[in-house]
């Protein structure tokens, strides 16, 4: 076609197929569960750069989260909180939402006594000693799942 020539009509032209937009990447989504306010805001401060953190001081509002179909790529429960501890956390899933309960790393102080001791014997779940890097542990944790 020389340079002087008029373009075809367009129904004439060769179309392009249209072309997805880049794929923006999926930010993850990590759930604390811990009754310490100041290790809930600390963690929260930690991931928020990299993550979105939703933070609960309450294990029973945390399950009212979960079984409201919200979705966490990383779930990390204290085994100790105040009103239901991970233990019935756990439990509690288990029995509403079969399968949810095995999404749950646990995080605990150290302390807590021989019933507690059994039931982490008995399940599969993770469980981290206190203190630890949330950040290494988060990242250490979604690359498992994503590679």
């Amino acid at each position: 076609m020389a340079a002087d020539a008029p373009l075809p009509p367009p129904s004439e032209r060769k179309s392009l197929p249209p072309q997805p937009p880049p794929a923006v990447p999926r930010r993850p989504r990590v759930l604390i569960i811990d009754d310490e306010p100041t290790l809930v805001r600390l963690f929260g401060l930690a991931l928020r750069d990299k993550c979105d953190v939703d933070m609960f001081q309450s294990g029973r509002a945390a399950l009212e989260k979960l079984l409201s179909g919200a979705r966490y790529d990383l779930v990390f429960c204290d085994l100790m909180l105040g009103d239901l501890g991970g233990k019935g956390l756990y439990e509690q899933l288990a029995l509403q939402a079969p399968g949810r309960e095995r999404e749950i790393i646990f995080m605990t102080g150290g302390v807590f006594d021989s019933e507690v001791a059994a039931f982490l014997e008995r399940i599969p779940n993770a469980c981290i000693g206190k203190p630890f890097d949330i950040r290494a542990e988060v990242h250490k944790r979604l690359r498992a799942m994503f590679d």
